[in-house]
């Protein structure tokens, strides 16, 4: 999943399989589906089933032939959310705060 994280820090389009964590990163289905669609257009990307050619590739023709790629809103959420949630700031603020809940927990068995 870095790579689908790196492309919605650089505000590019992602179509994937869904697979691992990768829904997750996609976020909620969008209220608008294209009809019969058997791929799912998410908040930040496209969720395709994974082993299915067929359906990668009508992703990818939905993605070009409809307003898709002119939505620069939905990229600029895609990038917000990778800055708040996977940031270099915040994975240190993470650690910082697992080393400081280890050195409480370290402190109160003693």
């Amino acid at each position: 999943p870095v790579s689908v994280i790196e492309a919605l820090a650089a505000s590019v389009p992602v179509i994937t399989t869904g697979v691992g964590g990768i829904k997750d990163l996609l976020g909620k289905y969008d209220a608008k589906q294209p009809d019969s669609a058997a791929f799912k257009v998410c908040e930040r990307g496209i969720l395709c089933p994974k082993d299915d050619a067929r359906i990668f590739a009508n992703a990818l023709t939905y993605m070009i032939e409809s307003d898709y790629l002119s939505d620069h809103h939905r990229f600029a959420r895609a990038k917000d959310y990778v800055v708040k949630n996977y940031s270099i700031d915040r994975l240190i603020h993470d650690v910082d705060l697992y080393y400081e809940e280890l050195v409480r927990s370290r402190r109160a068995s003693r």
